[in-house]
């Protein structure tokens, strides 16, 4: 997962309604844009892009970054991912 700071664009910095991402990670090496808009409910990606970036802080690469400031790498994040899913399979 090596996207970076550049890779990322909002239609409005302000109240964005759609986030571009530009990934390169196609079998062709073309790369692709995924575009994800607000829906207005609790799960909305474009808030949560907005909410990530505000405690992020300043423009750097990578894009993304643990805590501490480590790049956040495939294995991690699918790690955690499944971790919170187990959580709530169980509870």
């Amino acid at each position: 997962m090596k996207l970076a700071w550049g890779d990322v664009a909002v239609d409005n910095l302000a109240a964005p309604a759609m986030v571009q991402i530009h990934l390169k990670s196609d079998q062709e090496g073309n790369g692709a844009d995924v575009v994800v808009g607000r829906t207005g409910t609790n799960i909305c990606p474009v808030e949560a892009i907005r909410a990530y970036l505000r405690i992020r802080g300043p423009a750097q690469r990578p894009f993304f970054k643990d805590h501490e400031g480590r790049t956040v790498t495939k294995v991690w994040f699918i790690q955690q991912l499944s971790s919170r899913f187990l959580q709530l399979v169980t509870s």
